[in-house]
């Protein structure tokens, strides 16, 4: 997920400031990134699948420290996205190893989609909602926030409800369902359904502000 998040924030920012050469470029590179991040997720169930949970730990776990490797060199250093998830991989493919409990591979992702639910509903009751916060770094001017912050908003109502969702199936799946059916479902929720509401969280806002944009020209 935080591979996800890195690549829309940063293509919404090269959006911005690119041109369209440097944008298609910088998408390019997103898109690869993207492909990159989920090829570890499907290794590790096929080899679960065929081979075993442990032998599959250990694959999703060097295919994942591999991924970070390249992008490494691509970059010449880590981003935080990159360190929070260097540490999410370890700490999750480490306890679940140690735990040999397949159940147990789900818990520290629980926790993950836990925190980011508080962060996003807690901010929803504060001055600046966790989208408006986002979007202040690539958005023209303040007054262009204040002006697209109801839209921001919205966006954080769905992102907390996207993860309150997240957190309601990993808590049935754990107590119903078998460890393939849950990690098969906690992957489409975790990177088709997250790539279309990041593409949602980048498009509708473009088409507001043109909206309000084309509104404001035409009243002058």
């Amino acid at each position: 997920m935080v591979f996800i998040w890195e690549s829309y924030i940063r293509n919404t920012i090269s959006h911005k400031v690119s041109s369209n050469h440097n944008e298609e470029k910088n998408m390019r590179r997103s898109h690869r990134e993207i492909l990159l991040s989920v090829l570890p997720a499907i290794l590790f169930l096929i080899v679960y699948k065929y081979v075993s949970y442990k032998v599959a730990l250990i694959v999703g776990l060097m295919s994942g420290l591999l991924v970070f490797t390249l992008k490494y060199r691509s970059k010449g250093k880590f981003s935080a996205f990159d360190k929070i998830g260097i540490f999410g991989l370890v700490a999750q493919s480490s306890i679940s190893i140690i735990a040999e409990n397949p159940q147990i591979y789900f818990l520290f992702p629980l926790v993950q989609n836990i925190v980011f639910a508080a962060v996003f509903i807690i901010s929803l009751f504060t001055s600046v909602d966790a989208c408006s916060y986002i979007a202040k770094d690539f958005v023209d001017s303040e007054s262009s926030l204040q002006l697209m912050r109801p839209t921001y908003r919205k966006l954080t109502v769905m992102w907390s409800l996207y993860y309150l969702l997240k957190v309601f199936v990993k808590i049935f799946g754990l107590m119903n369902w078998s460890f393939e059916e849950l990690y098969t479902i906690n992957w489409v929720l975790g990177t088709p359904v997250s790539l279309l509401l990041l593409f949602y969280s980048f498009s509708y806002p473009n088409k507001v502000y043109e909206k309000i944009h084309c509104e404001n020209s035409r009243a002058v």
